[in-house]
């Protein structure tokens, strides 16, 4: 038994933490160690999502619940979630995919000013530079019934060519 005792005394030894010898604090009796949360590497966080990314994923859940698709809230929520994220480079694709969105409202709703804001915003999606928002307008008009408004110069040329030439 006297050669056991050196040996579990060395064991019990290494195995106890050292409080002072890593300069940490003395330890109060009857009170635990508690060991601070080391913060995780960047690598092993999941990368932040964008505001345009989770205005997607909201406007997705919509699409993909029935019980929220029939409710207009929830088709409004996503949508202001999208005009809110068309901030910078992703402007363009945010005011896109709100006037798709509010179309997808009209297709449910019937609602001429959801028709009408879904142009709109087209629109403004054409002007922060989507190139496929001009066709989104185009398809959406040509599916109403409504003729295609003309470019102000082809409206400027209309009215000059029906003016008569002033004589010399």
């Amino acid at each position: 038994m006297s050669r056991r005792l050196p040996a579990i005394l060395v064991a019990l030894l290494l195995a106890a933490p050292v409080a002072a010898a890593a300069g940490g604090t003395r330890e109060r009796p009857g009170h635990a160690h508690r060991a601070k949360a080391k913060p995780r590497a960047h690598a092993a966080r999941p990368a932040a999502r964008s505001r345009l990314e989770r205005a997607r994923a909201q406007l997705a859940a919509v699409k993909r619940d029935p019980q929220k698709r029939k409710f207009r809230h929830h088709w409004e929520r996503a949508i202001r979630a999208l005009v809110a994220a068309a901030r910078g480079r992703d402007a363009a694709p945010a005011l896109l995919e709100a006037g798709r969105a509010r179309y997808a409202l009209y297709r449910f709703s019937q609602v001429e000013s959801d028709r009408d804001e879904a142009l709109r915003l087209a629109a403004r999606a054409r002007k922060a530079g989507s190139r496929e928002a001009a066709a989104f307008a185009a398809a959406v008009r040509r599916e109403a019934g409504d003729e295609e408004p003309r470019p102000a110069r082809k409206r400027a040329l209309a009215r000059a060519a029906r003016k008569p030439a002033l004589p010399a």
